[in-house]
């Protein structure tokens, strides 16, 4: 996989560094250098395509350094490197990726020689193609700019797709290419299209009667069936990319350039879920708000060319600012509503987590994207959801059916049935979580041994016993308990002191006290209580000192089971299923 790009004296970049971890969204407006990033990477691939079978040679470079290495034919590399030099100067362009292995290549672009490309393995001579191959071993597909297909598309030889497939002319041979496909693979790539485009069945090219040297590829959708030259360009651009990505591997890094431009916001939706779940690492630039609102947390990377280094989202006040900077709105999530005729208000960043159980357990409904998901600020923003269905129904004239999810906090059980009750009598579908926050439903010492053990075998290191794992979890919640208690005493205090005498309240908050104790007594008590986010943290700590390395939520929630879910929990993913059908 790609650790790191570097580009110098590139395009709009004087300097530049993005860092990738799986999953990576490059975002920012038109003109902002994301193409030109992913151009980068394009550079570096061809330049180790062209050059696979080729010996390496000495180059010598301006700092004196000798190196293995080779010179790349401009035409060879099939991207035009016209005016890849910054501010037109005379210095040289550089590409440099780093991968998980530390390994290094490097491209030099100038305005006055040759492009060079070479690779450095500490101090080691790389003079054979074998041996050059070896040292870097960039895995990636990239999936070209997309056009419209051919309206007659002629039979042509097998050399000819091999060369020109990943090519920005591709789309001239769809038909040729899935015409060579088993009827193995090609059920699975028509499988994709039908999940995506509901009502569709794509069907296996076949030569044209009357005139064998073309070949047609027909689509039934109403049981009319129509060549795919016909459909819609947004049906045609992802056709091609399902056979670009139906040649990646698992273990390829895929980078795809705006894909937005052409599909649907639920079809790009789509695409995402297809490369976190069949990828080992994807790269996409992008300037769609659909897709921004549909990323796992840290996969968000917003790409400044006047920054030293790319910034990978984190916060609510990050993601308001890229909002700002990409130029966007949220008008288009009204719209959405307005079409979908549902909305889910949830807190914060609740809707990424919340997709993320749905998507792993089989909730399809509620992550398909169909129902969109507005943000509040807790339960002191319960009446934005109240006002937006009055808003829908008496300005748009739209009935819009309402279902909110909220963390619990620590907030007591009286002061949650209450607020739920509020809810209902207001015609609102309402589920108060019965864990702090929806972090809290990852501490699942299972789920956390198995994620913990692949993690130490990934490090070749010993992992702790379950055992081990339970006592660092209860080390730490145990600090918390004070702090915890306090909260829940506060909260409960504001609740009911207003409406009720001293007597009944001094008798009510000893009730509610003893109710704490009982559920810490427990640990399934404790991990309800404590705050989430910061136990998980504080855990990662210790895994940290113990020479493990974090343990991210995805991995965690990966090697959940369905036994390792919460009851309560498993409801409420069901409810909110339902509500999205």
């Amino acid at each position: 996989m790609l650790r790191q790009l570097r580009v110098a004296n590139f395009r709009r970049f004087d300097n530049f560094t993005v860092s990738f971890k799986e999953g990576n969204i490059l975002a920012g407006p038109n003109n902002c250098g994301k193409s030109s990033l992913i151009d980068a990477i394009r550079i570096i691939a061809s330049c180790i395509r062209t050059m696979k079978k080729t010996t390496p040679t000495l180059l010598q470079l301006d700092d004196g350094r000798v190196v293995d290495g080779h010179i790349v034919p401009e035409h060879r590399i099939g991207i035009n490197l016209a005016n890849s030099i910054h501010n037109y100067n005379d210095d040289d362009a550089i590409i440099e990726v780093t991968l998980h292995d530390n390994s290094k290549g490097t491209v030099l672009l100038s305005r006055e020689r040759p492009t060079r490309f070479f690779v450095e393995q500490d101090g080691k001579r790389l003079n054979s193609a074998s041996k050059f191959n070896a040292a870097f071993p960039l895995n990636c597909a990239i999936v070209p700019t997309l056009g419209p297909l051919e309206q007659d598309e002629q039979w042509v030889e097998d050399e000819t797709i091999q060369k020109r497939e990943s090519a920005r002319t591709s789309s001239r041979h769809l038909r040729n290419v899935w015409y060579r496909k088993s009827e193995i693979q090609f059920s699975a790539f028509a499988t994709d299209v039908a999940q995506a485009w509901k009502g569709i069945e794509i069907k296996k090219p076949e030569r044209q009667i009357g005139n064998s040297k073309f070949l047609q590829m027909y689509f039934s959708e109403n049981r009319l069936d129509r060549e795919v030259h016909w459909a819609g360009f947004g049906f045609q651009i992802w056709l091609q990319i399902l056979t670009h990505l139906s040649r990646a591997s698992i273990d390829q890094t895929i980078f795809i350039d705006e894909p937005d431009v052409y599909l649907h916001p639920d079809i790009q939706k789509k695409l995402v879920r297809i490369l976190r779940e069949r990828y080992s690492q994807f790269i996409i630039a992008t300037h769609s708000v659909e897709i921004i609102n549909d990323a796992d947390s840290l996969e968000i990377v917003s790409i400044h060319p006047d920054l030293k280094n790319a910034k990978r989202i984190r916060s609510e006040e990050e993601y308001s600012r890229l909002y700002q900077y990409i130029g966007s709105s949220q008008n288009a999530e009204l719209a959405r509503v307005a079409k979908a005729r549902k909305v889910i208000f949830v807190e914060g960043k609740d809707r990424k987590i919340l997709t993320a159980f749905a998507r792993r357990f089989g909730y399809q409904s509620l992550y398909s994207g169909s129902v969109p998901f507005v943000e509040l600020g807790g339960f002191g923003g319960w009446q934005k959801a109240k006002h937006a269905v009055w808003a829908f129904k008496e300005i748009l004239d739209l009935d819009v059916s309402v279902f909110c999810l909220f963390d619990r906090d620590f907030r007591s059980d009286p002061e949650t049935c209450a607020f739920e009750t509020k809810f209902h009598e207001e015609g609102l579908n309402c589920i108060v979580l019965r864990r702090k926050e929806i972090e809290n439903y990852l501490i699942d010492a299972d789920a956390l041994t198995r994620a913990i053990r692949k993690r130490a075998s990934e490090k070749d290191v010993i992992a702790p016993e379950r055992s081990t794992i339970l006592e660092w979890l209860d080390q730490i919640s145990q600090t918390m308990k004070a702090r915890v208690s306090s909260q829940i005493k506060e909260k409960f205090d504001l609740f009911g002191k207003k409406d009720r005498d001293q007597s009944s309240f001094d008798q009510d908050i000893d009730t509610c006290m003893e109710s704490f104790e009982a559920k810490w007594l427990t640990f399934e008590g404790r991990i309800a209580l404590v705050p989430g986010k910061e136990l998980i943290s504080r855990f990662n700590e210790k895994l940290q000192d113990e020479g493990i390395g974090n343990v991210t939520l995805k991995m965690v929630l990966q090697e959940m089971k369905e036994e390792d879910l919460d009851p309560f929990f498993r409801e409420a993913l069901l409810s909110l299923d339902r509500f999205c059908e």
